[in-house]
């Protein structure tokens, strides 16, 4: 009797905490944000229609649609929920485009960027470095790195998004500029 009795009360048990599990996964319904972040919001019209012939190439992470986190010496995480709102090869062709328009570089030759550093660190440290050839025709006539480290005024994604803006204008002008 004891053993009938011991029997029905985990077989209750059971029941009962298999019910409380799936009558609180109905009601666990936490939305998930994403939030999205552009580099070209305030561009002229002029500046993204323009005859530049410019290719972007990401670091394959970077080029995974989210912003990304250096976590430690070796280690780069693209974030799940803060992600580009556009394409970033396109936004950075874009603000390419524009330092080029307004420093008015030639538009004869093509131009071609490898971007392998565009993030920020947990400490507000950003850095961005790129390799850019410049050619007219089969003659290469440039072939520079350039960077750029800044730190974010404040934390958060929104920030590191301003300082990463911030420095890749300035890194663009510094391109443009050498070209003249």
């Amino acid at each position: 009797m004891r053993t009938a009795t011991y029997s029905k009360l985990k077989t209750l048990c059971c029941i009962t905490f298999f019910s409380v599990f799936f009558l609180s996964a109905c009601f666990n319904n936490a939305e998930v944000v994403y939030d999205r972040y552009t580099l070209i919001e305030d561009l002229r019209g002029e500046a993204i229609g323009s005859d530049y012939e410019i290719k972007v190439n990401l670091l394959d992470i970077l080029n995974e649609g989210g912003i990304v986190l250096k976590t430690s010496s070796v280690t780069l995480r693209p974030a799940s929920n803060h992600r580009w709102a556009i394409d970033l090869n396109a936004q950075l062709q874009a603000l390419l485009a524009e330092s080029f328009y307004n420093h008015k570089v030639s538009t004869k030759n093509n131009y071609k960027i490898y971007i392998y550093k565009f993030y920020g660190d947990a400490e507000g440290n950003v850095e961005i470095a790129a390799l850019f050839v410049a050619e007219r025709g089969q003659r290469k006539i440039m072939d520079k790195t350039f960077s750029y480290s800044g730190v974010q005024q404040q934390p958060g994604y929104e920030h590191l998004v301003m300082e990463l803006k911030k420095g890749f204008r300035q890194l663009a002008d510094q391109i443009a500029e050498s070209l003249q």
